[in-house]
């Protein structure tokens, strides 16, 4: 069996890059340092989604990669630009080092709430948003969007946030999760034993009474979609996700 490494550890919940990500990365080789301000605001506007606050640290450490290749380039055709060669490289390498320090602490930080979640849901079997959120000491909105997301990518069994409460879909997926989390299956009957987890048994009720479709406003461009309460899509006009 492989064994991870504590950085590989802490990179398994990292967001895989949207469309707009890699605009901003590639962009960076035409308009070197420009774009960066564009990340940082985009980050600002999307702190809500802490699964991301890492992988921001990640797209800006590229930036400033691609950002001095292009210095580089930019550099064999003005001479003037080119003499700050070393100065440019002083400035990146002490920036690269800072940020790469920032994206190790955020997804730490983020791989141990995720554990807290673990604790929070499958131990004490806390399924209100707003319980969780309040354990968590987290925003109900931020707490949403990381239960979305680890749901989403395979991290937790599959399931849905129905009218603030968090419901999985199948028992056995539950379960199964369950049996591989050995550290503390032990101890989950005693410390609440009046409590379940919810599954699937009761969206059976909601299958009745479907949830209504909502608008969406895109946080990248401001452009709006309407979906349904638990689907996601990509903006059609930024490839930012929207819930």
């Amino acid at each position: 069996m492989a064994i991870q490494t504590k950085d590989q550890k802490h990179d398994k919940y990292e967001p895989r890059p949207e469309a707009l990500d890699h605009v901003l990365i590639t962009g960076s080789l035409l308009l070197p340092y420009i774009l960066i301000p564009l990340t940082i605001w985009r980050a600002v506007s999307n702190q809500h989604l802490n699964y991301r606050k890492g992988f921001t640290y990640k797209l800006i450490s590229f930036q400033l990669l691609f950002s001095f290749v292009s210095y580089l380039i930019y550099g064999f055709f003005f001479n003037s630009i080119f003499a700050y060669i070393v100065g440019v490289f002083l400035i990146n390498f002490v920036l690269l080092v800072v940020v790469a320090g920032f994206q190790l602490n955020r997804n730490e930080r983020y791989s141990n709430m995720v554990e807290q979640y673990k604790q929070v849901i499958f131990i004490h079997k806390i399924n209100h948003i707003e319980e969780i959120a309040e354990q968590m000491r987290q925003k109900p909105i931020s707490v949403e969007k990381d239960l979305e997301y680890l749901m989403d990518k395979g991290h937790f069994p599959r399931g849905a946030i129905v009218d603030g409460e968090l419901i999985f879909k199948r028992n056995d997926e539950v379960e199964n999760f369950l049996d591989k989390q050995g550290q503390f299956t032990s101890i989950m009957d005693s410390v609440s034993p009046q409590r379940s987890i919810r599954t699937t048994n009761t969206l059976v009720d909601m299958q009745a009474n479907p949830p209504q479709p909502k608008t969406v406003e895109c946080s990248g461009c401001g452009s709006k979609v309407i979906l349904n309460k638990m689907d996601t899509k990509e903006c059609d006009y930024c490839g930012i996700v929207l819930h």
